[in-house]
């Protein structure tokens, strides 16, 4: 199946469902996630420290860590909780499906980033 269609079908069944299992297809949230471990996701607001999953600009399904979700703006920031000198990334918020049912784990921004891109945030309400 292509990839949007399987996404758009993820997406259907959680708005009618309320609910989806996914299976992690990565190592990015280990030791959280397993390589092939199953993860219930539901509908519902994120908040930071909630592990999400979202769809790449490739496509990909993601679960990752959020690391901050947009007062303002269109934009939140989000990184695996497996080591990574990458730090976090930013997607669109429409790229958003649903709320894994893990534990919430509060990860600070603000130790990746410089202090003028600190600043930057800030002024853009996060």
């Amino acid at each position: 199946m292509d990839p949007k269609e399987h996404n758009k079908l993820v997406r259907g069944v959680l708005v009618t469902q309320g609910v989806i299992g996914v299976s992690c297809g990565g190592r990015s949230m280990e030791p959280t996630i397993l390589l092939g471990q199953r993860v219930k996701v539901t509908q519902g607001v994120p908040k930071n420290g909630d592990v999400i999953l979202f769809e790449s600009k490739t496509n990909q399904l993601i679960l990752h860590r959020l690391v901050c979700w947009p007062m303002i703006g269109q934009w939140f920031w989000h990184i695996g909780d497996a080591p990574t000198p990458l730090g976090p990334r930013k997607a669109h918020k429409r790229a958003f499906i649903g709320v894994a049912d893990m534990m919430r784990k509060e990860v600070s921004l603000k130790r990746f980033l410089s202090k003028q891109l600190q600043y930057e945030l800030r002024q853009m309400g996060f």
